[in-house]
């Protein structure tokens, strides 16, 4: 790491391989004094859960609620039933040799050998002993992609569906197959349900809605952060700005971090050198604003301080705990303009750049039009 608290991205670039150096340059880096912990990362509370596993894959409901129930143990396998007092040998209703548990049913019997053969990715043996469902999802939830995950749900609803043909005297569905069905079941869901999305996320208007900058109490100080995402180049720009009740500029920076996170991590780490910015200037702002509103109720809420960014949380805790009273807001984007054009402006230069009572002419036009009278 850099002494900023940053990857040294050369260094990461040159030593891993191109995937492996992508991964590691997504983890957010705290200032680190902070214990080492275990957590979850694919959990935004670092702790992980069979639950989060399921619940938040992007498939059909009623695939989410059989998957709930199989890992209860609550599908109405021939071995269950038996065990609720119903008249049945608990047999396997395909093979008929061994006992119908939840595990046996959806991966373990022997007449889903081809489907197991064909499903390349390796599964895990934590379950296989004890033929307990719940522990055998739990571990293999632990070690797949998210695409995986939910490719798999939909295949063990297609075998429940396959095993119900059997039990029932249908025609039994072809198993030949039962992997590409999946898939192009699955593709065609989220076809359907990407456009869905995108006529869901049309703007809405709102007659109540913040238009314009406003400032802080007289004789105090507000900081805005924004960023700006180059993905192709790995990198965030970062704007800072601090403004007194007039509107004018105590102190603004554009800051270049070379980094491949998400936009809600890079407004997070956006706050905290917000945060630390107007220290080391000595304007402690009375209210710090983002447009991040995930972000900011992250702060308020006290939430996540387990996860993989919680040392940066744990960071801004630290530093509000020995500064003055300090608020964190989140507002809309267009009252947001003059942080996301320092944010955009750093993209375009080399080297980190600091203004004190002072701006760069890219953002003049803002800065005039949001002073206040």
């Amino acid at each position: 790491m850099y002494p900023s608290d940053g990857w040294n991205t050369n260094l990461i670039m040159n030593n891993f391989l191109p995937e492996d150096a992508m991964s590691i340059l997504q983890i957010p880096i705290g200032s680190g004094n902070h214990i080492d912990t275990h957590l979850w990362h694919y959990e935004t509370s670092g702790n992980y859960s069979v639950r989060s596993g399921y619940w938040k894959l992007n498939i059909p409901v009623k695939i989410k609620i059989f998957m709930w129930r199989a890992c209860q143990d609550w599908i109405p396998t021939n071995f269950n039933i038996t065990r609720r007092g119903v008249r049945s040998d608990g047999l396997c209703a395909a093979c008929k040799t061994s006992m119908e548990t939840t595990f046996h049913a959806l991966w373990n019997c022997n007449r889903l050998k081809e489907i197991r053969k064909e499903w390349k990715l390796q599964t895990p043996s934590l379950g296989m002993d004890t033929g307990n469902f719940f522990d055998y999802v739990f571990d293999y939830f632990s070690k797949i992609s998210g695409d995986n995950k939910e490719l798999f749900c939909v295949l063990l609803w297609r075998i429940w569906f396959r095993r119900n043909s059997f039990a029932h005297g249908s025609s039994p569905v072809d198993s030949s197959d039962m992997i590409g069905w999946s898939k192009k079941f699955l593709e065609d869901y989220h076809a359907i349900d990407g456009k869905h999305g995108k006529m869901m996320n049309v703007a809405q208007v709102n007659n109540g809605l913040q238009t314009g900058w406003s400032p802080p109490d007289k004789d105090l100080y507000k900081t805005n952060c924004g960023i700006a995402l180059d993905n192709s180049n790995r990198c965030v720009g970062m704007g800072i700005i601090i403004r007194n009740s007039a509107g004018e500029v105590m102190a603004c920076c554009s800051q270049k971090v070379e980094a491949n996170i998400n936009k809600n991590i890079a407004n997070l780490i956006a706050i905290l050198r917000g945060f630390q910015f107007g220290i080391e200037c000595g304007l402690n702002a009375s209210k710090i604003e983002s447009e991040d509103a995930i972000v900011v109720n992250w702060i308020n809420q006290g939430v996540y301080r387990d996860s993989d960014f919680g040392t940066i949380l744990s960071d801004i805790d630290a530093m509000r705990a020995v500064v003055s009273p300090i608020s964190f807001c989140n507002i809309p984007s267009i009252v947001h303009r003059a942080a996301l054009g320092l944010a955009k402006n750093a993209l375009n230069i080399n080297d980190d750049s600091f203004w004190m009572e002072d701006y760069p002419i890219c953002i003049s036009n803002i800065i005039e039009k949001d002073k206040p009278g």
